[in-house]
């Protein structure tokens, strides 16, 4: 029984030791991003090997253009994401899986698909925001198309995001296609669903971090901007909106719902 897990377990192991040489992840992000494996490992392969697909496209995109990134002060930290990052990208599909397992069986294609549809906006979310820093033209505000917003501010939204959402979107659906070839439980029709609903998280997710995250004001520079301290190094006042509600917090909170949507629409396919 084991021996069908030799492949998925010098895979993981592969994505980790990648993972620590190119600082894609701290200690912490790194051993919480091994436990969320391993239970993707012993609950769906095919979820697993997508969320990897996911973890490998969005760290390449993440160094793409990173000096360009670091001077407009939204580059990844040089340390790598931690674990709460890894959490709210990766928790909701390992925990979906784990129910998936223990639900009756009728429930679990609704299920799986839920979780995959969770990884293809974390992936449209992760290629919007690393495509969209390297647009030559500042971010729109999703809720005041007349208002741009500096790169990397949450809710500001570009064109050439936008196709990267698209694309990372896609990118998912079709690999859905490809792992679970043969699953007749899960109907292949819902690839499209996944694309859907993958890229309509990643303007969920502009639309709450607009509304619900908070922002400060640069004292300096008059923008807006999500830290407590710009680029600039001035400090900034508070604006508006939640302290207590991150980015990573954004990322969690659209990923429930757009995995609570896709379970009840998958219900009735």
């Amino acid at each position: 029984m084991l021996i069908g897990y030799v492949t998925p377990i010098v895979l993981v192991g592969v994505a980790a030791a990648i993972a620590w040489k190119f600082k894609a992840l701290d200690l912490g992000g790194l051993a919480t991003a091994l436990l969320l494996a391993f239970i993707l490992m012993f609950t769906s392969l095919p979820v697993l090997y997508i969320m990897m697909a996911f973890f490998f496209s969005s760290s390449i995109l993440t160094f793409l253009g990173y000096k360009s990134k670091e001077s407009k002060g939204v580059a990844e930290r040089k340390g790598g994401r931690r674990t709460a990052q890894v959490l709210c990208s990766g928790g909701v599909p390992a925990a979906l899986t784990l129910v998936s397992v223990v639900i009756p069986s009728e429930y679990k294609p609704a299920v799986i698909l839920a979780a995959i549809s969770s990884i293809a906006y974390a992936n449209a979310d992760t290629w919007a925001a690393e495509l969209g820093t390297l647009s030559k033209k500042d971010p729109i505000l999703l809720i005041n198309p007349r208002i741009r917003v500096p790169p990397g501010v949450s809710g500001g939204i570009t064109l050439l995001g936008e196709f990267g959402a698209l694309t990372g979107s896609a990118l998912i659906a079709l690999l859905y296609l490809v792992v679970t070839n043969g699953y007749r439980s899960i109907p292949i029709g819902s690839a499209g669903l996944i694309f859907l609903l993958g890229w309509l998280g990643e303007i969920l997710d502009a639309l709450l971090g607009a509304i619900l995250q908070v922002k400060y004001v640069c004292t300096k520079c008059q923008v807006l901007w999500d830290h407590e301290t710009h680029i600039c190094g001035a400090r900034t006042e508070y604006l508006r909106g939640y302290r207590f509600v991150k980015n990573e917090i954004v990322n969690l909170l659209t990923e429930l719902l757009i995995s609570s949507i896709v379970f009840f629409i998958s219900l009735y396919l």
